[in-house]
């Protein structure tokens, strides 16, 4: 059987939820530009790059799901059965990308509600680079075999998965060290909202990191990778985005309570 054949139905659904997701990413990224003019450019800066390389990530699934389904449809060579299409490549590459981004952005939000403590914030950079490393490593090794056989059975692929999944760990435990445990108990305070939405999009990011590498040890199930492989960095686009707008709706609803110009962006 045609590896083709195993990868097509769940590259499809992979495609179409990531298809919604990114409609949610632009929905958040222009929310966050209406209502954070004020942010540090720096943080706008980040944002607007963070985007542009989801919005390649989504025209490289794009082109894989049409290259598969369509370009190769009722043509049995071995290029089309077996070789991975460039914007396969792109999408490797990007995940990679994308999820050392986010991660690094909550690295900074550490190091600021922490009071810049260092060894927490070395702990996680150290998490992070590292998973750039290994996460490049096996890209590079993708790139090199060029097969789609080879992108779902990978020996980089577990290291990777648990890599991010302990960093998105350290990061959720962190932040409700830091904020949810902060000296605001008497009343639901901004910070601690703020801490709850982290800590529910670092527990997501998680599971879907988790899912990765439960996916490739459970025999047969490795292809379903590509559902979470289409979905995976946009996941974390929409995590990051979501901590970000956050700040408007409670602001609104607790702007007597706390002054939001000292909540790190």
């Amino acid at each position: 059987m045609s590896i083709v054949s195993l990868v097509w139905g769940p590259e499809l659904i992979g495609y179409t939820i990531s298809g919604f997701l990114y409609g949610a990413t632009l929905g958040q990224s222009i929310c966050y530009t209406l209502w954070f003019p004020n942010d540090s450019w720096l943080t706008k800066a980040f944002v607007f790059m963070v985007f542009l390389i989801d919005t390649v990530h989504m025209l490289g699934s794009t082109q894989a799901i049409w290259d598969l389904l369509v370009a190769c449809h009722q043509n049995h060579s071995w290029i089309c059965r077996h070789m991975l299409p460039w914007g396969g490549h792109t999408l490797v590459w990007l995940n990679t990308i994308i999820t050392f981004a986010v991660q690094s952005f909550y690295c900074h939000r550490i190091w600021t509600i922490s009071g810049k403590n260092k060894v927490v914030t070395f702990v996680i950079s150290a998490m992070t680079i590292l998973g750039l490393a290994f996460g490049i490593w096996d890209d590079t090794d993708v790139t090199r075999v060029g097969t789609l056989d080879h992108l779902f059975a990978s020996p980089l692929i577990l290291p990777c998965a648990s890599l991010a999944t302990l960093c998105d760990i350290f990061i959720t435990l962190s932040v409700f060290r830091y904020m949810w445990k902060s000296g605001f108990r008497r009343q639901r305070s901004i910070i601690q909202d703020l801490a709850l939405v982290s800590i529910n999009t670092g527990v997501f990011t998680c599971t879907i990191a988790a899912i990765v590498g439960i996916m490739y040890l459970v025999q047969g199930s490795k292809y379903l990778l590509g559902v979470v492989g289409m979905v995976f960095a946009r996941c974390y686009v929409n995590s990051m985005l979501a901590v970000l707008n956050a700040r408007k709706t409670i602001r609104e609803r607790d702007q007597n309570v706390y002054d939001l110009s000292t909540i790190p962006d």
